[in-house]
Order: C-alpha cells, then structure tokens, then sequence
C-alpha cells in the first residue's frame, strides 16, 4: 500500500490535467485550444501511466517520493492559495465575467437599414474587463444625430469655417474613450485659431459598405462639407455590410450584403441564428462598479495566483500555440517588406466591391471639389509586424488603391515612429484600439499634417 502511494504522483498529475484541460477546452477562446488539447493528451498519458505504475509490484524509488511530495504540496498551496482568493473577495470574483467586446449597461442599439444600427438617445456606459484589469469604462452620450460628438450637426456650416467628414469605424467613433478623436481634432483646431471642425461619421464595426449608404442615404442630401477624410483601419475595405441590434437580453451584430437588407428588425432575426455573432450580456452600473473595486484590489489581495505552479507547467505548450499562430497570421495577412503586392490577386481573392464604393464616394466629391483624403489607422501589432519586416496586405491594399484613385494618402504608422517600444503607452492591453494617450497622439499628428497640406496661410 505504501508503494503505491509513494507511485501515485503520476496518476494524480494526469486527472488535474486532463481536469484542467477539458475545463480550458469548453471555454469560447479559439487561440489556446491547440495548447490544451496538447496538455489533454499529456494528462491521459500520464493518467494511464499512473494506473499501470500503481498496479505494478515494484518497489518506489527515489523519484517517486521526491515527485509524491511535490504533488502534495503543491495541491496544499493551490488550496490554501484559492480559499484565500475567495475570502478575500468573496463569490462575485469566481464568476466574474470577461468581454471580447465589451459590456453595455443597457441596450442601446438599433438596427437600422442606412447604417448598420444607430444608437439609441441618451448617455450609456461601455465597459471592458479582462484578465484581472479593467481595459475602458466610459460614459458616451450621442448628439441630434446619434454620433459620439459634443455638438450636434447643423446642416449648413458657418460662414468662413471649414467642415471636414471623419468617416471610420471604432478608432474614430471612440466611445470607449473619454474624448472622441473628433472632439480632440476640434479642440486642437480651436487652440491653433483655425477654423475647422470635423463630423465624426463613424460607427464601431462599420466599413466600406456602410460608408457608402451613410454617404449616399445621410449625408450628401444633408450637410454642407468641404472635405472627406477615409480612416481606413485594416479590412475596412473588405468589411460586409456590419448590421447589429440590442434585444433586451443581449446585443447581436452580423455582416449581410448591402444590396439586400431586412427591410426591420423582424425580417432581420428572421435570419439563419448561426450568422449572428453574439455581444457580452448587459451589465449594471452596480455590477460594473463591483468589478472595478474587485479588479482595483486584486493584487493586494493575493499571496500567489491561481494556479500558479500549473500556469508555469503550461508555459511551454502555449508558446508553441503562440508561435503557430504568429506563422498562420503571417502568412494569411502580411507580406515581407522585399516581396512584390499584387493588388490584382488581392482582388480576385477579396472582390472588387470595395474599390466600387469607395470610387462613387471620391467621384462624387471630385465632382463638387470637395478634397478627399485616406488616412491609414494602425494598430500595436501592425507597427510591430512592420518593424520586424512584414506589412499587413489590407494596408498596401489601401495605399495602392489610393493611387490608384488619385487621393492622398497618410499612414499613420509613421506617427509612432520611435515608439515601437513603449506601444503599450498607446494601446489597450487585450484590445486592439488605441488608448486616449494614441488617439491624442494621432490628433496632434493629423493636425499638423492637415494645416502644412489643407490650410491656407
């Protein structure tokens, strides 16, 4: 009997793993399912080990005891390790959730056949969490026309006062941040004397698809403007038609073809449900409050982390999940700084719908002289990407359409130039968008460029 105890170490290892993993396994998080299913296997291995070790007659030896006692302590620290979490922050923090997207406090979007949704009237709160921090909490109120702004839009422009389009997704829609790009543009406008504003024409999500009914349905009929500025982020030109629609339980966005929208809300859940990409559940104030406190007093709260010496046993099998998944995005989306972009196999892989579009809008304004500009949106991984000798293919695509459309062109990367390694200060952690310190440090930027190229001295 002591023998077997003694041999026990390896069947024991081999059920918290397998434990571990299936657990890991039926959470919603594609990016480490190769890691674990690797640590499932081991878990079986050794689980089936374990049991033909137990069963045998031979005597323990030295590494039998050595690996028991580990086992046994460790089992010990993570016990006392997890009761300490629990009662220090007591149940909330055991099922605290996390957000890919994150959480609204209440629904407060509805689907629209112009521009994919529009936001409902009033203030609400957007919240994301993950990983023990808070990523954003902010409060965004929309104006007369349901855009992320401080003022509301006139339709016609003051006498002398130039009045330039933002038109971008949620880099620019920003209502995760506490000031929107187009209130900081204005703001650094004002403080150089100029007369300029900027209409934020931006939703979180919406592209090319969007841009167009917006342009066609909204705002050319409407608004006096001199000028367009394209904030083209990644795919943006690739992008479907983004549609989405808050019920009272949960939000829910899916891309569709523009030509043929739901005329309502109805005849659009009337749509196959596997298309439907589901948002984080509404949370209330009190809620998002709880986790804030939760999250602000996390660390002191804890002697060790969960799971700790197991975390340190999974680091080899996630590096290697990492690395592949680096090489797949890499040879997916980016292409080496010395090979040749064919924008013609771009197209006849992604289609030409976005050049069409993007060619009514330009041809439009050309034909009013009203001046266009496309500005190319980075983000922390494309800086490092291009750093390392590669370049995201959506970007080239972007650039080389430009030219091909005679529009300027602005990479914003540029903007971040010597910063390759302190990115962190300008982006999210888990999130791909810009923190307030990045977008001011774009507005400051963009503004500099915009008055050396759009202002008349």
């Amino acid at each position: 009997m002591r023998n077997r105890i003694w041999k026990s170490y390896q069947f024991i290892w081999g059920i918290i793993l397998i434990i571990w993993s299936v657990l890991q396994l039926l959470k919603d998080d594609d990016s480490q399912k190769l890691a674990f299913k690797i640590i499932l296997i081991l878990g079986v291995i050794l689980f089936v080990s374990g049991i033909s070790h137990l069963i045998s007659k031979s005597k323990h030896n030295r590494v039998d005891v050595f690996f028991t006692i580990f086992t046994f302590i460790y089992i010990i620290v993570e016990i006392f390790a997890n009761i300490s979490a629990y009662t220090d922050r007591g149940i909330e923090r055991q099922f605290m959730p996390n957000s890919g997207f994150g959480f609204f406090n209440a629904p407060c979007a509805d689907y629209d056949t112009i521009r994919g949704y529009r936001w409902k009237e009033g203030s609400y709160r957007i919240f994301k969490y993950e990983d023990d921090v808070v990523i954003y909490d902010n409060t965004f109120k929309t104006n007369n026309e349901r855009y992320y702004y401080h003022q509301d839009f006139v339709n016609k422009k003051k006498a002398g006062t130039q009045r330039w389009l933002l038109i971008g997704d949620s880099f620019i829609a920003s209502e995760y941040l506490h000031t929107p790009v187009a209130d900081l543009l204005d703001s650094i406008s004002i403080a150089k004397g100029l007369n300029v504003e900027f209409y934020p024409i931006a939703l979180c999500g919406i592209g090319v698809e969007n841009w167009h009914k917006i342009f066609f349905k909204e705002v050319a009929p409407n608004l006096e403007f001199d000028g367009v500025v394209f904030n083209v982020f990644a795919n943006d030109l690739i992008r479907p038609f983004l549609a989405m629609h808050h019920t009272d339980s949960m939000g829910y966005s899916i891309g569709l073809n523009s030509d043929s929208l739901p005329a309502n809300t109805e005849k659009l859940f009337e749509l196959d449900k596997s298309y439907f990409m589901p948002w984080a559940p509404y949370l209330s104030d009190d809620s998002m409050d709880k986790i804030k406190h939760i999250a602000a007093n996390y660390s002191q709260s804890r002697f060790i982390p969960d799971f700790y010496v197991l975390q340190l046993m999974l680091n080899i099998p996630m590096i290697v999940s990492i690395k592949m998944k680096e090489r797949e995005i890499k040879n997916n989306y980016f292409i080496k700084q010395s090979e040749h972009f064919n924008l013609e196999a771009y197209e006849k892989e992604h289609g030409t719908r976005g050049r069409k579009l993007m060619t009514d809008i330009i041809n439009y304004c050309k034909q009013r002289d009203k001046k266009v500009l496309v500005v190319q949106i980075p983000y922390d991984q494309s800086i490092i990407f291009k750093q390392n000798g590669y370049l995201l293919k959506d970007m080239l695509y972007t650039e080389m359409l430009s030219e091909k459309l005679d529009v300027p062109y602005l990479n914003n990367e540029s903007f971040f130039k010597g910063k390759e390694d302190s990115l962190e200060q300008y982006f999210f952690t888990s999130d791909i968008h810009w923190n307030q310190k990045g977008a001011l440090l774009f507005a400051n930027h963009f503004m500099q460029y915009f008055q050396e190229n759009y202002i008349k001295q």
